[in-house]
């Protein structure tokens, strides 16, 4: 037979086991336009049930070479409008063949996704994230997230040559690729 415990106990083992048990849903953050940042920091986001997912891909090869600044990969962009009055979390992924012709240890090709409608990055960004460097075929993958307010969004998949010293000259070739967003209330 088993004994009997009291009821208090009963109850504080109830609500120790229902605590352990219940995660408590966390205030999602807000992210207010910002002037682009060389250190954006960290970040904590959450969202809700899913909206929508839009996803786009391409089989033919685009090659570009050293430029001063950022390259938009053609067709890599997505679109979305947010509703007046709310916010939405974006979690956004880009995966390709990638590969960087002619470049030494200290080269690589940057990778950033910008929202083009209101200039916001999405994050992490830090303007110097490695997307690939070897002068070899091989396949990679990014994810970023940003919550953003009402109105259209615009997200654009950009990168940028890094030609250490000494400069050589260097062309990147990206084949393969799928761009997608997942939407989140």
């Amino acid at each position: 037979m088993y004994p009997r415990w009291p009821t208090l106990k009963n109850a504080t083992m109830l609500v120790a086991m229902l605590s352990l048990m219940t995660i408590a849903p966390a205030q999602a953050q807000e992210n207010e336009p910002q002037p682009l940042q060389t250190d954006a920091g960290y970040f904590i986001l959450s969202g809700g049930p899913v909206k929508k997912k839009v996803a786009k891909t391409q089989t033919t090869a685009t090659t570009f070479g050293e430029a001063a600044g950022w390259f938009s990969l053609p067709l890599a962009n997505l679109g979305y409008t947010v509703a007046t009055g709310d916010t939405d979390l974006f979690n956004v992924s880009f995966t390709a063949e990638c590969r960087l012709f002619n470049g030494g240890g200290d080269d690589y090709l940057r990778i950033r996704i910008m929202d083009t409608a209101t200039g916001i990055p999405l994050e992490p960004y830090d303007g110097a994230q490695a997307f690939c460097s070897a002068d070899g075929y091989a396949t990679h993958t990014g994810t970023w997230s940003r919550r953003l307010a009402a109105g259209p969004h615009v997200f654009q998949v950009q990168f940028w040559i890094f030609d250490g010293a000494p400069a050589e000259v260097l062309t990147a070739w990206i084949d393969d690729w799928t761009f997608e967003t997942v939407v989140y209330d």
